[in-house]
């Protein structure tokens, strides 16, 4: 595949249009239907296997994959224990394509994208942290988080119904999907629940993504005041946060429903977990910039 294509250029939206399409598709039929969630995970994973025998190498990950926007947010520049090609210079850095032979495992990479995050993922990030596409998945993929819980709430009139985990095994869903969608001020709103679901998920995610540009423009007026001028790391600050932000909201509630079966104290103790761990991460990688990847990995080389 090109790297000059359609697709190539606007891989981020493609793969944001997908990920918004599955939890649109989950809301309605997969959480709660186990052979729609079969349909689901068997046509991903052949959509994987026909791309990979078209084009090869990992097209598939970094082109259509919903998956790869989560992996994305949630890991670049670098996790608090990952790995640093650019200080070991590895033969066959992460997860870098790769086939088996008699002397061992050797590259195998096709150069489907001009810089894997599988081979280096820092220089992949630096590389392409001022695309306007990333930035506004990073702020619209916070607003599809809390569209995805928000209207369990909206659907409910409360949060009964999701912190029970009725919606995991609900009957009747296909039935359902032409019956009301909200509940709201004590009656429901004649909005089909197949409209109501894909509308609350585009209000949140417009209205995330406006968020994030208005903080984005303020905190640039701000650091301009300081001289700070980096066009590079007033983006890269931007979206550390927003990862941050978007990993502690889906914590708040993903696995609440299983974690609330737990004693008062377990399930404290997780959620102290999961905040301290992202806010390590967060202060780690704040500190990270582009001049101090290009001097660690020249100083690797001088040696």
């Amino acid at each position: 595949m090109s790297r000059q294509s359609w697709l190539a250029r606007n891989s981020w939206y493609v793969q944001f249009g997908l990920l918004f399409i599955g939890i649109v598709a989950r809301i309605l039929v997969i959480n709660a239907d186990r052979k729609a969630m079969a349909i689901a995970s068997l046509s991903i994973i052949s959509a994987a296997l026909v791309t990979g025998f078209l084009w090869g190498g990992k097209t598939w990950c970094n082109y259509f994959c919903p998956a790869n926007i989560v992996q994305k947010i949630y890991t670049e520049p670098g996790g608090i224990l990952e790995s640093h090609p650019h200080h070991l210079r590895p033969k066959l850095p992460q997860s870098m394509c790769r086939k088996a032979t008699a002397d061992g495992d050797i590259g195998a990479c096709v150069g489907c994208v001009a810089n894997c995050g599988d081979i280096d993922l820092q220089r992949a990030y630096w590389s392409d942290v001022l695309d306007p596409q990333r930035r506004n998945v990073y702020y619209m993929f916070f607003g599809l988080i809390i569209g995805f819980y928000e209207y369990y709430y909206l659907y409910a009139g409360s949060w009964d119904y999701y912190f029970s985990g009725v919606w995991t095994h609900e009957e009747g869903i296909w039935e359902k999907m032409l019956k009301p969608g909200f509940y709201l001020f004590g009656q429901a709103w004649p909005m089909p629940k197949v409209c109501a679901a894909p509308l609350t998920l585009v209000i949140t995610c417009t209205l995330s993504l406006v968020l994030g540009r208005t903080l984005e423009k303020l905190y640039r007026r701000w650091r301009s005041r300081d001289n700070s001028k980096s066009e590079i790391l007033t983006i890269h600050h931007c979206l550390t946060v927003a990862s941050w932000s978007s990993f502690n909201c889906f914590y708040v509630f993903g696995g609440q429903p299983n974690i609330i079966l737990l004693p008062e104290l377990a399930g404290r103790v997780i959620d102290i977990i999961i905040v301290v761990s992202s806010t390590i991460w967060l202060y780690l990688v704040v500190h990270q910039n582009p001049c101090r990847y290009q001097h660690e990995s020249r100083t690797r080389t001088a040696r």
